[in-house]
């Protein structure tokens, strides 16, 4: 029977490759031993080869399991790596702070990011409350207010 294999199938084998023992590639997963069974058996059925020789007391590898096993973990490399890539791609950081706040710390952080980060862009908008009558009304900082994508020093 032809199943549609899931990265989870991939993760599951290198697990059960790298601790030599479906327990211990169960709790490494966080799943039950059973799962895993599961998980490895659906694998072998549907790439058709018997990947793990299993007993009671023995698990290892067959050859095919062997050849399986550095292909499995070149695509799950890839994959994690495709998503890390994503994840981090930058986006630009906007830095909202009250000005009542800003202490002698905060120009040094901001220089010390800009220096760390100079390819991510980012704005630093600061905002007091001005009481005028019984209304507040918001202030905007200059760096804001002039729409600058850097902070004014």
């Amino acid at each position: 029977m032809t199943r549609e294999l899931e990265l989870r199938h991939l993760r599951c084998f290198l697990a059960v490759a790298d601790e030599g023992n479906v327990t211990r590639a169960a709790a490494r997963l966080r799943l039950t031993q059973p799962a895993v069974s599961r998980t490895l058996a659906a694998l072998e059925d549907g790439l058709g080869v018997r990947l793990v020789d299993r007993s009671t007391h023995h698990l290892a590898l067959t050859p095919e399991g062997h050849a399986f096993r550095e292909k499995a973990a070149v695509a799950v490399a890839a994959f994690e790596d495709a998503l890390a890539a994503a994840r981090n791609a930058y986006r630009p950081l906007r830095l909202g702070h009250a000005w009542s706040a800003a202490g002698a710390y905060t120009t040094p952080l901001l220089r010390r990011w800009r220096a760390a980060h100079p390819d991510i862009p980012w704005s630093c908008c600061g905002s007091t409350t001005v009481r005028r009558g019984s209304r507040a009304a918001p202030s905007m900082s200059r760096c804001c207010a002039a729409g600058s994508t850097r902070p004014v020093w």
